[in-house]
């Protein structure tokens, strides 16, 4: 029995990711990355293994980078005052990506591997209310190189990358919550249907909508 759960915003969310051979989570006792190998060719359970185990913090939101191998979390930071920031994680170190906002959440990686994107957001504001959008480029040494920051005036969530590398965003900013297509010039409606496709963001991990080979739009 596997205890998975973050303390993250107290709601946690996004606590456990997929990998290609077995998964990666985060424990609840003690807010350690752990990695499970998967199973043996004879269908047999590998070992568990501790990833990084944090010091006086906690992650959430996790999202995998398969082209660095490597684990990419909202990090909750213990402090005088706490602290959070984007991270990434892999067996050996830990690398800070983004720092400064109050709140990150969502991180996404392109399929391409060159691109991230996530939200963030600071007080008195909540995510629901007012947040913002960064699209960065990764570099060759694992960190973050900001293309830009989109500020439309309301709350954005879920983040994704289409198979082509687009990027897609829900956002709020037109009275409900749509998936708008974001280009460095250009934004674009992919759905005014006039109700939320999604719900309101309360945990990190969400996700309610995904690419489909062939289809414009997202489906929730």
């Amino acid at each position: 029995m596997k205890s998975v759960g973050s303390r993250v915003n107290q709601y946690g969310g996004g606590s456990h990711v997929p990998l290609d051979e077995g998964a990666a989570w985060v424990r609840q006792g003690d807010q350690s990355l752990r990695y499970w190998q998967g199973l043996d060719s004879n269908g047999a359970a590998l070992e568990t293994h501790t990833w990084y185990t944090p010091h006086r913090a906690a992650w959430a939101g996790c999202a995998l980078d398969p082209l660095r191998q490597r684990i990419i979390a909202v990090e909750d930071r213990r402090v005088a005052v706490t602290q959070q920031r984007l991270v990434a994680i892999d067996q050996t170190r830990q690398q800070v990506l983004a720092e400064g906002a109050d709140f990150y959440g969502a991180p996404a990686i392109s399929p391409n591997g060159a691109l991230m994107a996530w939200v963030e957001w600071s007080l008195p504001d909540m995510p629901w209310q007012l947040s913002r959008l960064t699209l960065a480029a990764i570099t060759g040494d694992g960190s973050l190189d900001i293309i830009d920051t989109f500020d439309f005036g309301a709350a954005v969530s879920q983040p994704t990358f289409t198979a082509d590398n687009a990027l897609i965003v829900m956002s709020d900013h037109a009275g409900w919550w749509q998936p708008w297509r974001v280009a460095q010039d250009s934004l674009h409606c992919l759905s005014d249907a006039p109700f939320d496709h999604i719900t309101t963001p309360w945990q990190l991990g969400e996700r309610q909508h995904v690419g489909q080979p062939g289809r414009a739009l997202p489906a929730r």
